[in-house]
């Protein structure tokens, strides 16, 4: 993998990340009373913390980096719409950060039904580390139409960190200015 850039994990990084999962939590819960939130999906531990880590380390590259880019998470779960955009002059681009939670993880995995429903313009790859995440690279929705369907826990796209282009590639045609993270609808306790 070419230009893989790593971004410290900040302590305010995980707090944002902690918060937004229990938001997270608790609004999955207000619809499905009588259920705990592993009832309702059990291989989903931490995932919504990763997650939002993942997509915060991408936004402190592009603050870093400053490149325009918009991140509006929203707390209810879904992914209905997408959460991160990047302009570059002519165009804006919804992207999906997908976060690999150990150093381990060689793949950028996407739920089938996501990509069918909802397919982004950039599919990016964050892994995390104990005290550092990396931007691995990214894939277009072009680049995975074609790609086999493997069932985990559920039928996903898998496309290898290797297979990725260079993230470097897409900060170069983001456009400069400001990194913009909206946390106006995060509730913390």
């Amino acid at each position: 993998m070419e230009s893989v850039m790593q971004i410290q994990i900040t302590d305010h990084m995980k707090d944002i990340a902690t918060a937004a999962d229990s938001m997270v939590r608790r609004n999955v819960l207000k619809k499905h009373k009588n259920k705990t939130y592993t009832d309702l999906n059990p291989a989903a531990e931490g995932k919504y913390y990763y997650g939002y880590l993942g997509e915060l380390i991408f936004m402190e590259l592009m603050k870093l980096s400053n490149k325009h880019a918009e991140y509006r998470p929203k707390f209810d779960g879904t992914s209905d719409i997408g959460d991160v955009y990047l302009f570059t002059k002519d165009l804006v681009m919804v992207a999906d950060i997908k976060t690999a939670p150990k150093l381990t993880h060689q793949y950028l995995m996407i739920p089938k039904v996501q990509f069918n429903k909802h397919p982004y313009s950039k599919y990016i790859a964050v892994r995390l580390g104990d005290s550092a995440g990396e931007v691995l690279g990214y894939a277009g929705a072009d680049d995975l139409y074609l790609l086999e369907v493997r069932t985990l826990t559920i039928p996903t796209i898998g496309l290898m960190f290797t297979e990725l282009k260079p993230i470097q590639n897409l900060i170069d045609i983001l456009e400069d200015g400001p990194a913009v993270v909206d946390l106006h609808n995060l509730k913390r306790k």
